[in-house]
């Protein structure tokens, strides 16, 4: 088997919160073909990839009959995202010499593909512009996540819609161009307090909390507006800084659960957790594969979702008192522990507490109902914490 041609494309891969360089290396043999292997991946998530590199470079005339293509990263690298499937594509069709070396020079590259050409959106597009801005590379991502490509400013960005417009665009000497921030067109305020009619000393109570960041429970009976007053904390809360906005964003980026064209946030997140959420989910992970093919990609739970806004607990007495004591532990220390890393979760702690409607007849009065919320408080690991509003 003779070899044709080999090539290298820059990309990137997710650590922690933060992107760090890697390199694609593609290798094309000539003779009886088995198509694309990718090399340092699991069985399973290899075949995959090369499954969908090989639909998406059929239209040059890829035979995987003929041809083998072997790919790898540089440092070794397992990742189970899909941001590598374009640079892949690309390193294998200079390798076969479709494409010159020096046009995918310089670049870092990212993107998914579908079954096809096109180009699919990723998580954490945020973190490779910011990386690609620090080192001053052009960046080739999908167009689908433009507004984070742009959010960093000073990145020289290239919208990557489908494999073939790439291939000309490169083949063609087309340079990225400037990516200029995308600022909110109007800024979103959340839930409006005002929608709720009454409860003034609850409002009261909120607004001495977000003015000072207290930590706030808020309870009464099952009829008391309490969970939607907790969920309009964020609408009276001051508007975030473009540093927080930037943090907030990326964080929702690598979590993947920010919606492709949204771009940076405006509005300060919520993150209202179910009480039967697990442990992980409340609190997040980081995630490590095994020696040798180490990377650790931060998995944000409920608590990090919630970096510069509220984390909002409903009837807190639901929750696992080890995960209520976790969750108060982390709002005093402004971040979560892990064993493999911290995770970002500076957030304001709003709880509600359902008292039942005859709690007042049972114990005599507002006095006896005070007593019972104190005893219903005392008994959460976080009495010492929370201030109450009723």
């Amino acid at each position: 088997m003779q070899t044709k041609g080999r090539a290298a494309v820059r990309t990137a891969v997710l650590r922690g919160f933060d992107a760090v360089p890697t390199t694609i290396e593609a290798r094309v043999d000539e003779g009886p073909g088995t198509g694309v292997q990718v090399e340092g991946e699991p069985v399973a998530t290899a075949l995959e990839t090369a499954r969908r590199v090989e639909r998406a470079v059929e239209a040059w005339g890829w035979d995987r009959r003929r041809l083998r293509a072997v790919v790898r990263t540089r440092p070794a690298v397992r990742t189970d995202t899909r941001l590598h499937d374009l640079p892949i594509a690309l390193a294998i069709l200079a390798a076969a010499g479709e494409l010159e070396a020096d046009a995918v020079e310089g670049l870092a590259v990212v993107g998914a593909l579908d079954w096809g050409p096109a180009v699919e959106p990723i998580a954490g597009t945020l973190a490779v512009a910011e990386l690609c801005r620090k080192h001053g590379w052009p960046l080739v991502a999908p167009a689908a996540n433009r507004r984070e490509a742009a959010a960093p400013g000073g990145v020289r960005y290239l919208p990557a819609h489908e494999l073939g417009q790439v291939f000309d665009a490169l083949r063609n000497g087309l340079a990225p161009e400037a990516a200029s921030p995308i600022e909110p067109a109007e800024l979103e305020r959340g839930r409006d307090l005002a929608q709720i009619t009454g409860r003034e000393t609850a409002k009261r109570a909120l607004e001495i909390a977000a003015a000072g960041g207290h930590p706030l429970l808020l309870a009464g009976p099952p009829a008391a507006p309490t969970t939607g007053l907790a969920l309009r904390l964020t609408g009276i809360l001051p508007e975030m800084t473009r540093d927080e906005r930037l943090a907030a964003t990326k964080i929702h980026s690598i979590a993947g659960v920010l919606p492709p064209w949204a771009g940076v946030l405006a509005a300060r997140p919520l993150s209202a957790p179910h009480f039967s959420a697990s442990t992980a989910a409340l609190l997040g992970r980081m995630d490590r594969t095994a020696e040798g093919l180490s990377t650790e990609r931060a998995r944000p739970g409920a608590a990090t979702l919630a970096h510069c806004g509220v984390l909002c607990l409903d009837d807190i007495d639901d929750f696992c008192a080890n995960d209520v004591e976790q969750l108060a532990r982390t709002a005093e220390m402004k971040r979560t522990d892990d064993r493999h890393g911290a995770m970002p979760a500076d957030f304001l702690l709003v709880a509600t507490l359902t008292v039942p409607p005859d709690a007042q007849s049972r114990n005599g009065g507002a006095t006896g109902l005070d007593a019972e919320l104190h005893a219903r408080l005392d008994r959460l690991p976080v009495s010492r914490t929370l201030e109450m509003a009723s």
